[in-house]
Protein backbone atom coordinates (compact mmCIF):
# COMPACT_ATOMS: atom_id res chain seq x y z
CA UNK A 1 0.00 0.00 0.00
CA UNK A 2 1.29 3.43 -0.83
CA UNK A 3 1.97 5.88 2.00
CA UNK A 4 -0.41 8.57 0.80
CA UNK A 5 -3.19 6.02 0.33
CA UNK A 6 -2.65 4.73 3.86
CA UNK A 7 -2.76 8.24 5.33
CA UNK A 8 -5.93 9.00 3.37
CA UNK A 9 -7.60 5.83 4.61
CA UNK A 10 -6.75 6.82 8.17
CA UNK A 11 -8.29 10.26 7.61
CA UNK A 12 -5.02 12.05 8.28
CA UNK A 13 -4.71 13.68 4.87
CA UNK A 14 -7.11 14.47 2.05
CA UNK A 15 -6.73 15.56 -1.55
CA UNK A 16 -8.05 18.58 -3.32
CA UNK A 17 -8.18 17.92 -7.01
CA UNK A 18 -5.56 19.93 -8.82
CA UNK A 19 -4.09 21.30 -5.60
CA UNK A 20 -2.55 18.30 -3.86
CA UNK A 21 -2.64 16.75 -0.41
CA UNK A 22 -3.55 18.53 2.82
CA UNK A 23 -3.54 17.55 6.48
CA UNK A 24 -6.98 17.17 7.99
CA UNK A 25 -8.00 19.46 10.84
CA UNK A 26 -7.68 16.64 13.37
CA UNK A 27 -4.58 15.01 11.89
CA UNK A 28 -2.47 15.50 15.02
CA UNK A 29 -5.07 13.80 17.23
CA UNK A 30 -5.46 10.91 14.78
CA UNK A 31 -1.70 10.34 14.51
CA UNK A 32 -1.36 10.48 18.30
CA UNK A 33 -4.16 7.94 18.75
CA UNK A 34 -2.63 5.62 16.13
CA UNK A 35 0.80 5.83 17.78
CA UNK A 36 -0.67 5.07 21.20
CA UNK A 37 -2.50 2.06 19.80
CA UNK A 38 0.64 0.81 18.05
CA UNK A 39 2.70 1.29 21.21
CA UNK A 40 0.21 -0.62 23.35
CA UNK A 41 0.02 -3.48 20.85
CA UNK A 42 3.81 -3.78 20.75
CA UNK A 43 4.13 -3.62 24.53
CA UNK A 44 1.44 -6.25 25.02
CA UNK A 45 3.11 -8.50 22.47
CA UNK A 46 6.52 -8.04 24.13
CA UNK A 47 5.23 -8.53 27.67
CA UNK A 48 3.29 -11.63 26.61
CA UNK A 49 6.37 -13.15 25.03
CA UNK A 50 8.43 -12.29 28.09
CA UNK A 51 5.85 -13.82 30.43
CA UNK A 52 5.58 -16.99 28.37
CA UNK A 53 9.36 -17.28 28.27
CA UNK A 54 9.65 -16.87 32.04
CA UNK A 55 6.89 -19.40 32.72
CA UNK A 56 8.48 -21.91 30.34
CA UNK A 57 11.88 -21.56 31.94
CA UNK A 58 10.51 -21.88 35.47
CA UNK A 59 8.74 -25.12 34.53
CA UNK A 60 11.98 -26.73 33.37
Amino acid sequence: MRSYEHLQQQGIIYTRRGLGYFASADAVEKVTALRKEQFLQEELRNSSASYISSVSSSMS
